[in-house]
């Protein structure tokens, strides 16, 4: 991953997404299946995106839309990179948030916070920004 992201990486262990990965489309002689919810570990958070790893899945492709949920709270994500681990099956995407419900920015914000500032206020940003 190439350092295009705005706002500093911090790495989170332990913290995971869900990530509902679209219905594939239909195919003739199968039907439909509804959208899938893959939960990915979360490598590093910044406040314009993440690097996640998960399942290889054929729906998450470059350019990507899909709706992810962090800690309860619900977004849109767009996929901007994905590095594929073919023996592993498994992937790592790096995403853009491009839609983030209010609860979900500021638990980004205090995520980001805590991790830069174990030991002083976890709400940094207020401080900096306003």
């Amino acid at each position: 991953m190439d350092e295009r992201r705005i706002g500093r990486r911090v790495q989170l262990g332990g913290l995971t997404m869900e990530v509902t990965v679209p219905a594939p489309a239909r195919r003739r002689f199968r039907r439909p299946g509804g959208p899938t919810v893959h939960v990915m570990d979360v490598i590093d958070l910044s406040v314009s995106g993440a690097l996640v790893e998960g399942p290889d899945t054929e729906g998450l492709g470059h350019g990507t839309v899909v709706p992810i949920r962090l800690e309860g709270r619900e977004g849109l994500v767009r996929i901007r990179r994905v590095l594929r681990d073919e023996q592993a099956q498994r992937s790592r995407y790096g995403i853009e948030f491009i839609e983030t419900d209010p609860e979900l920015r500021l638990q980004i914000d205090t995520l980001i916070g805590r991790a830069l500032h174990p030991d002083g206020e976890p709400r940094w940003h207020e401080l900096h920004d306003g």
